[in-house]
C-alpha cells in the first residue's frame, strides 16, 4: 500500500508481491514485474487484479511484465485497473504464459482498463508464439484493453478468392463490350 510517490530507478528492479491497493503516482525507469500467485479452488494458478490512481508512467525503456495462465482476470490473468491517467509511451509490454498454458483462436485476454485514458503505445510487446495458423489480434489494446487470438486464414483460400474476383472481373469485362464480348 503506497499513498505517496513510488519511483524505480533505472538500475533499479521492482517486485510487487501481493495487490497494490493504491498508488498516488508510479513511475519506473527500471525492469518493473508485478505478480502475485493466487489459489483458485486450490489450483494454485496466477492472477492478480491491480487498481492504480490517480496516474500510472512507465518511463521509455520500463519493461511492464504480465503473467496468463486462463482467460479470467484474478484466477489465471494478470489484469490492471488504471482510474487516472496512463503514460506507456516508449515502454514495453511482456506477456508470459505460464507453462502448460495454450491458446486458441476467438480468445480474449482482458489485462486493462484504461478508465483515465492511455498515452503512447507500447514500443516493444513480447508476446507468447502462437500456434501455427494462429496470430495475436492487437486492435483493441490501447482502447478496451483486450488482446486477442484469432485464426489465419490459409493461403489456399485467400489464392481461390482472387482467382474468383478475377474471373468475374474478366467476365464483366467481356460482357461489356461491344457484342458481349463474341466474335
Amino acid at each position: 500500500l503506497s499513498m505517496g510517490e513510488l519511483d524505480v530507478a533505472e538500475s533499479a528492479r521492482l517486485d510487487l508481491i501481493g495487490s497494490a491497493a493504491y498508488i498516488g503516482s508510479a513511475t519506473g525507469r527500471g525492469h518493473i514485474e508485478v505478480h502475485q500467485r493466487l489459489s483458485v479452488a486450490g489450483t494454485g494458478r496466477y492472477g492478480f487484479v491491480s487498481r492504480i490512481e490517480p496516474s500510472l508512467t512507465l518511463r521509455p525503456g520500463a519493461t511492464l511484465e504480465m503473467k496468463v495462465d486462463g482467460l479470467v482476470p484474478g484466477a489465471g490473468l494478470d489484469k490492471f485497473i488504471l482510474d487516472g491517467a496512463a503514460d506507456i509511451a516508449g515502454s514495453g509490454l511482456t506477456l508470459i504464459a505460464i507453462t502448460g498454458h495454450s491458446f486458441h483462436a476467438g480468445e480474449v485476454y482482458d489485462l486493462f482498463d484504461w478508465n483515465g485514458g492511455v498515452a503512447g503505445t507500447f514500443a516493444r510487446l513480447t508476446l507468447p508464439v502462437l500456434a501455427d495458423g494462429l496470430h495475436w489480434d492487437l486492435t483493441d489494446l490501447y482502447a478496451g484493453g483486450s488482446l486477442g487470438v484469432s485464426a489465419v486464414p490459409e493461403p489456399g483460400r485467400w489464392l481461390l478468392m482472387a482467382l474468383g474476383l478475377a474471373g468475374l472481373g474478366w467476365r464483366a469485362r467481356r460482357t461489356a463490350e461491344p457484342g458481349g464480348g463474341r466474335a
